[in-house]
């Protein structure tokens, strides 16, 4: 952190503190933050604390939907610059990653949360023996975002990595939901490998494609939405597990054990190992397991829609940026600037008043190419014409 504090410089934004001040969402920020809130109490507390007709339940729910509705009103209508600007949803790719991501961000996180406690309540595992038992999902979630990050920036194509990521992520999902208390431990790092090589794979292929489909200007907001959309999907899927879970739970476990031992058994892998009887204990673990495969069966439609979402994105070039950019220009490239930026008098008569002159351009393509995209833009930006000579 101190290296990056030390040598990253960003511009200083220009105007006084109050201008800086105005152009901040914060009516945005306290909609949405407000919004997300009331759904996932909602989400979360059902059947855990409250039933789904519960006042609590309900007005929190309406409450979300009401404050979502006021997110886009402000976005739209009050925002200077706004948190998420409306018009990125024009663009039928980026509205289709945001799609995919939530959905993604979704299974991911339900994922990675929830399959400890499976090892822990469904085999006895302990917490670090649970931890460890994850390992052949995450690192085939690191190994394969890195190695399609190069795919990516070797061939410049990802639509298909991200079209197989959905795909592999969704089969993944199906057989995970297939975990049980006899399934062999081959099996199950094998579902896991399948489900993390197609996370990897989106994890880099989304954020290249939204990049892509969007305009310069945009570049950080589309980025830092998509990822918003990710963890978002991720908090309210952490939620929805838990509430089928809860839900199964409440349904099976009061028909096995008496009123006073419901409630450990829902709160402790340790005293469903420990402190139950063996027959109790077969019948509470595959009362888990129901509950932990209805899980997985709600995760399998979150990645399916992922993929569908996945096949209304549009594969655009990518913006590569020109290299051997001189950091210091020397006199004959300032020489050449100049020349750059040299105004030509309209000549032609059938030209509007007040267009834009042409600029004439003299450098070879050669300095060009080295000058970077400072000396193109410069040549380039409001102009309907630029002439430039050849080596």
């Amino acid at each position: 952190m101190a290296t990056i504090w030390y040598y990253l410089r960003f511009p200083n934004p220009t105007g006084s503190l109050r201008e800086k001040l105005r152009r901040v969402d914060f009516l945005g920020t306290f909609f949405i933050v407000t919004a997300t809130t009331a759904l996932l109490f909602a989400l979360e507390s059902s059947s855990s604390q409250y039933p789904w007709s519960s006042t609590p339940i309900l007005s929190c729910l309406a409450l979300g939907v009401f404050l979502c509705g006021c997110f886009i009103l402000v976005e739209w209508k009050v925002a200077a610059e706004p948190l998420i600007p409306l018009r990125l949803f024009k663009n039928r790719t980026i509205t289709a990653v945001y799609i995919s991501n939530w959905m993604f961000g979704t299974a991911f996180f339900g994922i990675i949360i929830n399959l400890p406690s499976f090892f822990q309540i469904v085999q006895g595992s302990s917490a670090t023996a649970s931890g460890l038992k994850l390992l052949p999902i995450q690192l085939s979630i690191a190994i394969t975002s890195a190695f399609s990050g190069y795919l990516i920036s070797r061939f410049g194509r990802y639509l298909y990595l991200y079209i197989i990521g959905t795909t592999l992520m969704t089969i993944g999902m199906v057989l995970i939901s297939f975990f049980s208390e006899t399934l062999s431990d081959g099996s199950q790092y094998g579902f896991m490998v399948i489900t993390g090589v197609g996370l990897g794979l989106i994890l880099s292929s989304s954020i290249i494609a939204v990049q892509s489909a969007s305009e310069v200007r945009d570049l950080a907001v589309v980025t830092g939405t998509a990822n918003f959309m990710r963890i978002l999907g991720g908090a309210i899927g952490v939620a929805i597990c838990s509430s089928a879970l809860q839900s199964r739970l409440d349904t099976i476990l009061p028909a096995i054990l008496s009123p006073d031992l419901v409630g450990p058994a829902k709160q402790s892998a340790t005293f469903i190992h420990d402190s139950l009887p063996a027959s109790l204990q077969a019948a509470v673990i595959h009362a888990y397991v129901e509950g932990f495969q209805l899980m997985y069966h709600v995760l399998v439609a979150f990645t399916a829609t992922s993929l569908i979402a996945s096949l209304f994105v549009k594969h655009h070039p990518l913006k590569k940026a020109r290299r051997n950019l001189a950091p210091d220009p020397t006199p004959v490239h300032q020489e050449i600037l100049k020349d750059v930026e040299k105004q030509v008098p309209l000549e032609d008569e059938n030209e509007v008043a007040g267009e834009p002159s042409l600029v004439l351009s003299k450098v070879p393509t050669s300095d060009a190419i080295g000058l970077g995209t400072m000396a193109m833009q410069t040549a380039v930006v409001g102009s309907p014409v630029v002439y430039d000579t050849k080596e």
